[in-house]
């Protein structure tokens, strides 16, 4: 069994949920819901929230819900809550496919691919989407030390560097007792884990205006979704 979560946390005191930000009369979370519900390999799909009005869209889209304890201010700590959460509730369950509800930029077929990955290779305990570094690359990246601009990398490297693009990450069941899921960056540090290179820049979180924008020219304009192995 293979089962999505979706995490979409609410709103800070004052500032508006961007989780519920209308991209084509849709919700942004819709996509990233409608991604897990339109994947053949999904057997169920979950959403992990504080909020109640988050809550009744997952509910409409035939989602179970898992309440986010207010004592949660993490999201690796929710993350592995809502993870052995949906285990107790479904010990069958082989893979979980962590997906945020602010990006639109999730498809059916890279959540297909994630899990494909698993099922091919045995050793792999968790698959992340990515993009390569270009022009963001750390070796042109600059930071500021005693006032004065200087270069954030110390020894230039001809290293292929890649970026979490935020899309999906698939983990086997077992990972979620993994000790990354007690790490601010936990993603940097999943288990075993291989990564499914997108098209550069993708899978871009909304955040503000720029991302909103971002997000609508991708769901009109994008090509058809690309993701490869590194072999």
């Amino acid at each position: 069994m293979n089962i999505a979560i979706v995490f979409a946390k609410g709103p800070e005191k004052g500032e508006r949920n961007i989780n519920l930000y209308l991209i084509e009369e849709h919700p942004v979370i819709y996509y990233s819901i409608n991604a897990a519900l339109s994947t053949k390999k999904i057997d169920k799909v979950f959403v992990g929230t504080d909020d109640k009005n988050i809550a009744e869209i997952a509910e409409g889209l035939s989602c179970e819900v898992i309440k986010r304890p207010k004592e949660l201010k993490t999201m690796e700590g929710a993350i592995a809550y809502a993870g052995r959460e949906v285990i107790k509730k479904n010990p069958s369950c082989k893979n979980l496919i962590i997906l945020s509800g602010n990006n639109s930029m999730t498809s059916p077929y890279l959540i297909e691919k994630s899990i494909s990955l698993l099922e091919k290779r045995k050793e792999v305990k968790s698959v992340i989407t990515v993009w390569k570094a270009r022009h963001d690359s750390p070796k042109y990246a600059l930071m500021i030390r005693n006032g004065f601009l200087v270069s954030f990398l110390e020894k230039d490297t001809e290293e292929d560097v890649y970026f979490y693009d935020g899309s999906v990450i698939a983990i086997r069941s077992e990972a979620i007792e993994d000790e990354c899921f007690k790490d601010e960056r936990w993603w940097s540090k999943l288990p075993r884990c291989v990564p499914l290179v997108r098209p550069w820049p993708t899978g871009r979180d909304i955040h503000d205006s720029y991302g909103l924008s971002l997000a609508r020219w991708w769901l009109k304009n994008a090509p058809v979704d690309t993701a490869g192995e590194v072999k």
